[in-house]
C-alpha cells in the first residue's frame, strides 16, 4: 500500500557523511523520516521542500529540521535559479530573525540588508 518507512540506521550515517550536517534531535526524528520518504517520491519538487520548511516554522524548536531540509535543497537544487532564490530568502529570513533577537536595527550582512 504505502511506502516503507525508514529507520534511523544506515541512512542517518549516509546523510551525515553526504551532507556534512548534524541531524535533528530524536524528538524531530519522525518528521525527518516523513521528509526523507516523501522526497524519495517527490524528488524533483523544490516547492514541496519549501512548504516543509514553512510547516516547520509553525512549531517550536524545529530549526535543526529546517536546516536539514534547506541542506537538501542546496544539494539537490543548488545549481538552479529556484534553489539560489530559496537559499537567499532563507538566509535573509535568518538574518532578520537574528537581528530582531539581538535588538539591533538595520545592519548589512554580505550583500543582504537587514531591516527590522
Amino acid at each position: 500500500d504505502g511506502l516503507p518507512l525508514e529507520d534511523e540506521g544506515s541512512d542517518e550515517e549516509n546523510d551525515q557523511g553526504k551532507r556534512g550536517i548534524q541531524l535533528p534531535s530524536t524528538l524531530l526524528l519522525p518528521s525527518q523520516i516523513i521528509f526523507k520518504n516523501a522526497i524519495k517520491s517527490i524528488s524533483d519538487n523544490i516547492e514541496f521542500r519549501l512548504r516543509f520548511v514553512e510547516t516547520c516554522r509553525m512549531f517550536p524548536q524545529t530549526e535543526q529540521l529546517e536546516q536539514y531540509v534547506m541542506d537538501s535543497v542546496t544539494e539537490d537544487f543548488g545549481g538552479s535559479v529556484e534553489g539560489w532564490v530559496a537559499r537567499i530568502s532563507y538566509a535573509d529570513e535568518g538574518c532578520k530573525k537574528h537581528a530582531s533577537k539581538s535588538g539591533k536595527g538595520t545592519g548589512d550582512v554580505g550583500f543582504l540588508s537587514v531591516d527590522n
